[in-house]
């Protein structure tokens, strides 16, 4: 089947652009050293991330390919062709695919400043309201969300990669969605960090159980939020405690 192309002067893509082929023109705001690993259909994989933007909009790149991570440099601008937008979490992203090309491009008349939004934000200190946390099940062998788990019984059967597997191996990762300082912002917080907080508060029970912890986040502030250079927790604090 043919692929469908959308061609895209502006980064600024809204959902129906989604899972369609795209073609755009930006500047590499943030490409971060590290990477990560994840298991697929084909084995395990490396992916690495970038910050980009134009004119309209910034968003995050996920590169699925060290070949393309190396061509690609911070402050230097880029037609990048045959990239997947997907929508997750309810932003819409970028992917590369085994199609992707790079090329230098002349560098764009505006770019849309994100240093104070994303790149700088190195914390805040913020009471939360309206809190909402969401607690989501993930497989170690495949990488994909678990609906249904009986922790009770000493293993489960992932229905996406068919691996029975010990129930102690699952991953749990837990986003908190808030209101800090009087505008909506979506925090991302994973378990690692979370884990460490918990632990920090001497509150580890707070992690069996989500209505708890949703109190007191809201009952409890202000807290220290750290923030990495694509705006996602990095660290969390309670100044009472530090």
């Amino acid at each position: 089947m043919k692929k469908r192309t959308f061609f895209s002067g502006h980064i600024k893509l809204n959902k129906f652009a989604c899972l369609f082929q795209v073609t755009v023109h930006i500047k590499v705001v943030s490409l971060p050293e590290t990477h990560s690993e994840v298991n697929t259909q084909y084995g395990k994989k490396d992916i690495y991330s970038a910050r980009v933007a134009d004119s309209s909009d910034h968003k995050s790149l996920t590169i699925w390919s060290k070949e393309i991570y190396r061509q690609l440099k911070v402050d230097e601008f880029y037609v990048l062709t045959n990239l997947r937008s997907n929508m997750y979490d309810g932003n819409l992203t970028l992917n590369t695919t085994s199609s992707t090309t790079v090329t230098c491009a002349t560098p764009l008349p505006t770019v849309v400043n994100i240093e104070r939004e994303v790149v700088n934000k190195s914390s805040v200190l913020a009471d939360l309201e309206n809190v909402q946390v969401k607690k989501t099940l993930i497989c170690k062998k495949c990488s994909k969300s678990v609906q249904e788990v009986n922790f009770a019984d000493p293993t489960f059967l992932c229905p996406s990669c068919l691996y029975k597997q010990k129930t102690t191996s699952i991953s749990v990762d837990i986003q908190i969605s808030a209101n800090m300082e009087g505008n909506k912002q979506k925090l991302t917080i994973k378990s690692k960090v979370l884990q460490e907080f918990v632990n920090m508060i001497e509150k580890q029970k707070l992690l069996k159980d989500i209505d708890a912890l949703g109190d007191f986040l809201l009952l409890n502030g202000p807290f220290l939020f750290v923030f990495d250079g694509h705006g996602n927790v990095s660290k969390m604090e309670h100044p009472e405690v530090l």
